[in-house]
């Protein structure tokens, strides 16, 4: 997947045009960006993901990697990441039904639900997997999915 990322960032989006320069933030462009997300310190992996959400949705492929990260810190500010990108982050459906189902790391699914909840209706898909999270014993996650199904779809329920 390492591979693919410099090809999915220098691929204009549809309708963009390709002799636009990359975007950057503080003089670095995501590509710079993006080799500190692989660096072997978390903390400089979250202050990449910082930045890159300075960028905006262009480094979406970015925030969508980093949920694979082996550092909780690093998937859940990829998670908060992805849920302020608003509409621009719908993409991220499908991973982040992924981060709430099966990430390790409580505070995690949180977040992922959390973010799932700030994209509301365009968030539709994940509405079966929140459903089956209100079922476990955890009061938290229960009443955090309930807030997340009243954004998506206008319900607790």
């Amino acid at each position: 997947l390492a591979v693919l990322l410099p090809l999915l960032l220098s691929t204009p989006a549809i309708g963009e045009d390709a002799t636009v320069p990359e975007p950057s933030y503080e003089g670095k462009t995501i590509s710079q960006w993006q080799i500190l997300l692989q660096h072997e310190d978390p903390r400089r992996r979250i202050v990449a993901l910082t930045a890159l959400s300075n960028i905006g949705a262009r480094s979406l492929p970015l925030f969508i990697w980093a949920l694979n990260d082996t550092d909780a810190p690093v998937r859940s500010a990829a998670v908060k990441t992805i849920g302020l990108l608003g509409r621009d982050g719908a993409p991220a459906v499908p991973a982040l039904i992924e981060v709430i189902l099966n990430d390790p790391v409580r505070a995690v699914r949180l977040q992922g639900i959390y973010a799932l909840g700030q994209l509301g209706p365009l968030a539709a898909d994940a509405v079966p997997a929140l459903r089956s999270i209100l079922e476990t014993a955890d009061l938290a996650m229960r009443i955090n999915v309930a807030q997340a199904l009243e954004k998506i779809t206008g319900t607790s329920k």
